[in-house]
């Protein structure tokens, strides 16, 4: 695994079912976490379905400017050709390791919307979601969000987390951490 697709995705709502993807934004990076590439989209989404969302929902979207891009948005079919074309630039054809926060949500939707993409997904992630509560429940250690609500304010923020509990794991300790018989 050279590179990691880290994806981040705003909806309507959290039901795939119900509700649709109205951003999407995307980041590749090599096996250090440095970024090499990056996409971002706004989904086109019918004012019905704006008008339909939750308080919650509408209030952030909103607020955060997203409700009044995806009145303009690209096409569904559109943004899932380009995640094809980033998935054959970057990773040929290997499955794709998607990286993120809270990622179940995002890959249902995904399966939904897009599953010409789904296909190329591996079953196995990398959920900085997992990494923050074992760090929460062990060390109390605490990344504080913007939450911006906004796709690549928040990839590049679980990014950003997902460094920094890298950073408490000493790595010339590892090989003993491997060797242990537990």
């Amino acid at each position: 695994m050279n590179k990691l697709f880290w994806i981040d995705m705003e909806m309507t709502g959290l039901d795939p079912d119900e509700n649709r993807i109205l951003e999407i934004a995307i980041l590749i990076t090599d096996h250090k976490l440095d970024i090499i590439d990056r996409f971002h989209a706004v989904i086109r989404t019918p004012k019905a379905i704006l008008d339909g969302m939750d308080e919650w929902n509408t209030r952030t979207h909103t607020s955060n400017g997203l409700v009044k891009e995806a009145v303009n948005g690209r096409f569904i079919q559109e943004v899932e050709i380009d995640l094809l074309n980033l998935a054959d630039k970057h990773f040929a054809n290997k499955q794709i390791f998607l990286c993120g926060s809270s990622l179940s949500l995002d890959r249902m939707f995904i399966e939904k919307f897009m599953p010409s993409f789904a296909k190329k997904l591996h079953y196995r992630i990398v959920d900085v979601s997992s990494w923050k509560a074992i760090f929460q429940t062990f060390l109390d250690l605490r990344f504080h969000k913007q939450d911006a609500h906004r796709a690549m304010n928040d990839i590049e923020e679980s990014l950003r987390e997902l460094k920094l509990y890298l950073s408490y794991i000493d790595s010339d300790k590892l090989p003993e951490v491997l060797n242990l018989n537990l």
